[in-house]
């Protein structure tokens, strides 16, 4: 890489691997919570990926603790729709609550 645009892609490095170190630990609280006790695949993947979704656009212009806070967020909302979903009855009657049918 030409010039200092390396430091760009270190920044982007470091802020999206500590992203997605904040949306796997709320993922992994929040399916704690949600099954008893039991860690959820299903959760700590769906958790892990909104927070990388979340943090994408703008991960060489943020910080650590702000990518931490942005995947934490970004976490808890990839988890919470799916329930959310459920609840309202909105989407596809064919597939509505497919991920919580096993419970």
């Amino acid at each position: 890489m030409t010039g200092n645009k390396w430091r760009l892609a270190a920044r982007a490095t470091v802020t999206t691997m500590a992203s997605s170190f904040g949306g796997g630990l709320v993922a992994l609280a929040f399916s704690l919570a949600q099954h008893g006790g039991k860690i959820d695949v299903l959760s700590s993947i769906n958790g892990v990926l909104g927070a990388l979704v979340a943090v994408t656009g703008g991960c060489a212009l943020y910080g650590v603790l702000e990518s931490l806070a942005i995947g934490a967020v970004g976490s808890f909302l990839a988890n919470i729709t799916d329930p959310l979903l459920v609840y309202l009855k909105c989407g596809d009657n064919k597939y509505l609550g497919k991920s919580l049918e096993y419970l």
